[in-house]
């Protein structure tokens, strides 16, 4: 083997190896968020004791908001199963998507560029929140695995785009459409982009001339058509749903799709669009790197003035090989980062997807910078070793964007009554629910939640069994608790013992 095929596999192998660290690396210890990552605990649990695996419940009912296919909430059971149900069983999914998604990146860029450029793209990647972070990389999201998705999809469709593999386009299409599977439409955010990528490369008439595009959108449009057809058939029909859509399908697009991007009163918060979006959340997901990358786009466009005449000759664009990958990058980006700033409803993570597409364009203007500065590389450096410096070797190691500050999201009760939540044969829960987050951590200590639906049921209780409820509901049926001994309360909850 030659040194440089040598020097090639060690990069990807060391690659790996500081991936699965960070993935890993205290992913059990930072508690339970509130809102996606609670409720898709909940949604595993209570896939695991109902043994229904098309319709998502919670807390005993069929979920009247959540909308996604069940694919995640499958993994998740299914490490529930194998490793306890615990933060660290909620959270391996997205660890090894992590992983997954590193080293799909790694081979996309080497399509293009050397072993050398992917690696170092990917270190910057590393130390910022874009993938391993909050609600991506480092917690039970969906996020994570729909990235690993769609960036296979994408690694296998510019195989058959650019290099002649003819059969890669069906790899993209089922992979894709698995992307679908995990969060619905969300798995064409890079589409625009790329199609903007197809027609500079002139491609689209052969595309449309060949029976394999054709089979490759059929197999793709068989997951939709599937998940529509399985709702259809065996998915739950609400009479009074919460949210636009009488079944997870109608949801899907109505209510996580529609309205999620046009109104401005979204789950009870007034929204409105943010025309900075894109430079608001790359400062937090791609800290200090992103000023570089504005270095790099202004520097790009002064360079594209200065040589238009090499880009644009008498047969129109131009495109060099060395700038293939960076006419696949900026089309990615730029046309999410446009779509999310004008929708009324973003988050952070919605971008995540084509930060890796922001780092390719970052290092290729250091890549560019070394032919004009010697020093580049050790710039590159300092900069890498600062942002790993920041991210992971602060006091308070790798942190999280959690707010504690919420009384209803936290309780003491969990941990100072652990063991009597674990040996009571069942937990009854009453009046309105406890914080996802609060109800997922029962989970952990007992399976056996009984939802309680009228007071006179407290008297069925058998003696010794346990009773979570509200200190609203309790004050409000006092008269029907006569019969429990209040062994726990604090602001929010409180745990009562059937005597």
């Amino acid at each position: 083997m030659k040194f440089q095929q040598l020097l090639d596999h060690k990069l990807f192998y060391l690659l790996l190896v500081i991936v699965v660290f960070f993935a890993f690396a205290k992913l059990g210890s930072e508690e339970v968020h509130q809102w996606d990552e609670a409720r898709t605990g909940v949604n595993a649990v209570d896939m695991i004791k109902n043994g229904d695996i098309i319709n998502l419940h919670f807390a005993g009912e069929p979920d009247k908001i959540r909308a996604k296919p069940p694919f995640v909430v499958w993994m998740v059971a299914t490490n529930f199963q194998l490793f306890g149900y615990n933060r660290f069983s909620l959270r391996i999914h997205s660890a090894l998507a992590t992983i997954a998604i590193f080293l799909l990146l790694y081979q996309i860029i080497i399509l293009y560029k050397s072993h050398l450029f992917a690696f170092a793209t990917c270190l910057t990647l590393i130390p910022t929140r874009a993938i391993v972070g909050f609600h991506v990389g480092r917690t039970g999201d969906f996020d994570a695995v729909l990235i690993a998705f769609i960036l296979a999809g994408l690694w296998q469709f510019l195989r058959y785009l650019d290099f002649d593999k003819k059969k890669a386009i069906y790899w993209a299409a089922l992979l894709w459409g698995l992307a679908f599977f995990t969060k619905g439409p969300a798995m064409g955010v890079l589409f625009p982009g790329l199609a903007i990528y197809v027609l500079m490369r002139a491609r689209l008439g052969s595309m449309l001339s060949q029976k394999s595009t054709y089979w490759a959108v059929g197999l793709l449009l068989a997951f939709p058509i599937a998940w529509y057809s399985i709702i259809a058939f065996f998915g739950t029909q609400l009479d009074d749903p919460l949210v636009s859509g009488q079944n997870a399908f109608e949801r899907m697009f109505l209510y996580d799709l529609r309205d999620r991007f046009t109104q401005t009163e979204f789950e009870g918060k007034i929204e409105e669009a943010d025309p900075f979006f894109f430079f608001n959340t790359l400062s937090i997901t791609y800290r200090y790197w992103h000023w570089v990358f504005y270095a790099v786009c202004v520097w790009g466009i002064v360079a594209i003035i200065r040589q238009r005449e090499k880009l644009f000759g008498e047969n129109g664009f131009v495109m060099q090989k060395e700038w293939q990958l960076l006419f696949l990058s900026v089309p990615v980006w730029f046309f999410l980062g446009l779509f999310l700033s004008i929708a009324t409803v973003t988050k952070t993570w919605y971008l995540s997807p084509a930060v890796p597409f922001v780092a390719i364009t970052t290092v290729y203007g250091f890549d560019a910078l070394i032919k004009y500065f010697k020093y580049s590389p050790h710039i590159f450096l300092a900069l890498l070793v600062f942002t790993f410096m920041m991210r992971f070797l602060g006091p308070k190691g790798i942190r999280y964007e959690f707010n504690p500050g919420n009384e209803d999201f936290n309780t003491e009760l969990i941990t100072q009554f652990t063991s009597e939540l674990r040996e009571s044969e069942t937990i009854h829960q009453i009046g309105e629910w406890p914080a996802q987050r609060v109800l997922l951590w029962i989970y952990f200590e007992n399976l056996n939640i009984n939802y309680l639906k009228s007071p006179t049921k407290l008297a069925d209780i058998p003696s010794g069994e346990l009773v979570f409820t509200r200190n609203t509901y309790l004050d409000e049926q006092k008269p029907q608790f006569s019969s429990f001994e209040l062994i726990g309360k604090d602001e929010n909850y409180a745990i009562l013992r059937k005597e």
